[in-house]
């Protein structure tokens, strides 16, 4: 059994530590190799490129530059805002669409404000019958009152008649 053992522990000689490092860092090697390969083989596919023959090369003057450019796309409003009518009513004209360029005070749509011009001038004659109603409440307040006021001074013109009959009559008595 100590003979195995001793078998298994011997050193393996330094050519051969040596062969193995060495084939293991050819692996490596070639790995990397090959990996910059591909990396430089998909960046060379990913450019563009443009050929020589349509590139025009000319001389700069001094002047105006005059660029006429053709394109095509969908021009987005840089923000869009949602305006609701503070009442109900229906749309008769659109002047403005998304998208237009509109500036301040510039009018959008057109309304039917019928109904509501209708359903306001209905407001304004009830308040003036409230307005009425309150007027002639104080005119009829205002009557009683002065009534009241005439009972009152009636009924004192009475006591004083009582009064003055009363000291007449004490007076008689004595």
């Amino acid at each position: 059994m100590q003979a195995d053992n001793q078998a298994m522990d011997r050193q393996i000689p330094v050519s051969v530590q040596r062969k193995r490092k060495v084939i293991r860092l050819g692996k490596w090697l070639c790995g990397f190799i090959v990996v910059m390969g591909v990396g430089a083989w998909l960046g060379s596919q990913m450019l563009t490129t443009i050929d020589r023959k349509t590139l025009v090369v000319s001389e700069v003057d001094r002047g105006t530059i005059e660029v006429s450019v053709t394109a095509t796309g969908r021009i987005v409003p840089a923000f869009e805002e949602v305006v609701t009518s503070p009442i109900s009513s229906r749309i008769l004209e659109v002047y403005a669409h998304s998208g237009d360029s509109v500036d301040v005070g510039t009018p959008l749509l057109r309304l039917d404000l019928q109904s509501a011009e209708t359903e306001m001038a209905k407001a304004l004659d009830e308040r003036e019958i409230r307005r009425q109603q309150m007027e002639q409440l104080r005119t009829n307040i205002e009557t009683q009152l002065s009534d009241r006021r005439m009972q009152i001074e009636v009924e004192e013109m009475k006591l004083s008649q009582l009064e003055a009959q009363l000291h007449n009559e004490i007076i008689t008595v004595r």
